[in-house]
């Protein structure tokens, strides 16, 4: 009888986590956006200061806010992508896991473009050694879907896209 509860009470967390997630995703998601058009070149963080705050080093007196996004994505021909976005305004750092087990780093740039927001990668490196990849950079497209900011696509530069599925979003 205990385990029939304890089982139950499961799958509610699950579900509860899992229905809460989407609208925690649209929400700071939104608020990216809002980070983006209304944020100024003086609030972007050099890529630098950004590594060291990942790595534990707080080299300024102030706490930055941002959001991070877990993605996962999957090209036909290709195999399945997934990987981390972190945004600060409009610079940030997306760590991408390739269908081959690369861990590619590549720094993020989102600009406004009419009613979307392009996301665009450069710099490819490999997380483990920082030395240049023959990666494609990625580029994210946002826009708003029944009234809530989405990621709708992920695409590189020879023109491959796919859907993208948002599985976590947090505030750093």
């Amino acid at each position: 009888m205990k385990k029939r509860w304890f089982v139950i009470l499961i799958v509610c967390g699950l579900w509860q986590s899992l229905a809460l997630a989407e609208p925690m995703t649209a929400i700071l998601l939104g608020e990216v956006v809002h980070a983006i058009f209304s944020s100024d070149d003086k609030k972007d963080e050099s890529k630098t200061a950004f590594r060291e705050e990942v790595a534990g080093v707080d080299s300024s007196p102030k706490k930055h806010s941002g959001y991070q996004f877990h993605l996962t994505w999957q090209l036909p021909d290709d195999g399945a992508y997934s990987g981390v976005l972190e945004m600060r305004g409009k610079t940030g750092v997306f760590r991408v896991t390739t269908p081959k087990g690369d861990n590619i780093e590549q720094d993020m740039s989102a600009q406004p473009n009419e009613d979307k927001v392009v996301v665009t990668g450069s710099n490819p490196r490999y997380f483990e050694n920082q030395l240049p990849a023959s990666y494609p950079p990625d580029i994210f497209w946002l826009a708003k879907e029944s009234g809530e900011w989405t990621i709708t696509d992920a695409c590189d530069e020879k023109g491959s896209c796919a859907k993208v599925t948002v599985l976590n979003a947090n505030p750093l």
